[in-house]
């Protein structure tokens, strides 16, 4: 059998990623990319999980580059099974160049490319609906492999990419000209073309947004173990790093006062909704719940339905927290003495208008 060339990869890997009809298509979706198509050498399967209790109607729908629909059927997977298919059976020979399916709990999907000659050196590839600023891959030898990205960018705005060569140490040895992606836009990058190969080097990947991206590498030799490993070999680097350090370091000097468990603290929520939800309101917090909600300015009780409006200094940390992981952009600030949030902001979507979200939270006083 003939084996994948390399210029047959390196096709492959272009066609990878689709350029979608709507950008918002990645918001509802995982998304399974069809690296590369069958050949004699190598067999690709499609495989369902389900962690579930309960038997699940898998829906499937593949898509060409351009978002044309070709295909949409259901695969029947009982509680606790794993079902195992070749694409082709599974799209009934349509071509097809990415995969999607609906987010749901306890099932898990993911493609296989399996080597006919070596199907121990398969490569499993789950859904790639993960999404960072920061990506990290470790470099080889050029001349005998083959690293890239494939990058796109499912957000409604532009984005710019850097791509900067280091060595081991950390030492930056050289930088890439930006690359600009717009909404729904991808664009598959060779390592090789772009930076000299250097020994235990790596490229590291910034974006302004955060964007999905696959990893690659490729062997030139079909001899060896590695001869066919395409996957998600990019390490997503979290968002928001110096956030996460101050959120810590807030979070540790809060717990020092002796008065965390009892205080009295004036807190306004600003949103797009009437000016009865923004309004400065003091608030008293005793034992692990708010006892107290009142009107700064008359010292109106605030209505019951609006009291889990408001949150505790315990609660500000958790849901700056919680953000960083799901909202597209989050802002903080600290009490540089006592470590409370005194400003939260997030935008859930920044595609989105008028769901933004802030609380500033000022005078904390023990009771």
């Amino acid at each position: 059998m003939k084996w994948m060339n390399l210029s047959l990869l390196v096709t492959s890997m272009i066609a990878l990623f689709p350029q979608p009809l709507h950008a918002q298509l990645f918001t509802r979706y995982e998304i399974l990319p069809h690296v590369a198509r069958d050949t004699d050498s190598f067999q690709t399967y499609i495989v369902v999980e389900n962690r579930g209790d309960a038997a699940v109607d898998f829906i499937l729908d593949a898509r060409r580059q351009s978002g044309e629909h070709v295909w949409s059927g259901v695969i029947p997977v009982p509680a606790g099974a794993t079902i195992k298919k070749t694409v082709t059976e599974v799209t009934e020979g349509q071509d097809a160049d990415y995969l999607l399916f609906p987010a749901r709990e306890g099932i898990f999907a993911g493609l296989i490319y399996e080597p006919q000659a070596k199907p121990n050196n398969a490569v499993y590839i789950p859904s790639v609906h993960e999404n960072a600023r920061r990506w990290r891959v470790y470099t080889a030898d050029w001349t005998q492999n083959f690293d890239g990205f494939v990058v796109i960018n499912n957000t409604c705005q532009a984005t710019r990419l850097t791509l900067k060569q280091h060595a081991q140490s950390g030492e930056m040895l050289a930088e890439a000209d930006p690359i600009f992606l717009n909404p729904g836009e991808k664009t598959t990058l060779n390592l090789g073309t772009m930076f000299n190969p250097v020994a235990n080097s790596f490229v590291e990947l910034n974006s302004l947004l955060p964007v999905v991206t696959l990893g690659l590498k490729g062997s030139l030799d079909a001899n060896k173990e590695s001869s066919f490993l395409i996957g998600n070999l990019a390490h997503p680097y979290p968002s928001f790093e110096e956030l996460r350090a101050e959120l810590l370091k807030a979070r540790e000097k809060w717990g020092q006062q002796s008065f965390n468990n009892a205080y009295r603290f004036v807190q306004s929520r600003r949103c797009f909704c009437s000016d009865t939800y923004t309004r400065d309101v003091v608030a008293e917090y005793v034992a692990g719940e708010i006892t107290s909600l009142t009107y700064r300015e008359d010292e109106g009780q605030v209505p019951v339905s609006r009291v889990a409006h408001y949150k505790s200094v315990y609660e500000l940390f958790s849901f700056i927290e919680d953000n960083l992981d799901e909202a597209d952009v989050v802002e903080a600030e600290f009490h540089p003495e006592l470590g409370y949030p005194t400003y939260i902001f997030i935008d859930f979507k920044d595609c989105l208008a008028d769901e933004e979200l802030t609380y500033v939270t000022s005078d904390l006083e023990p009771l």
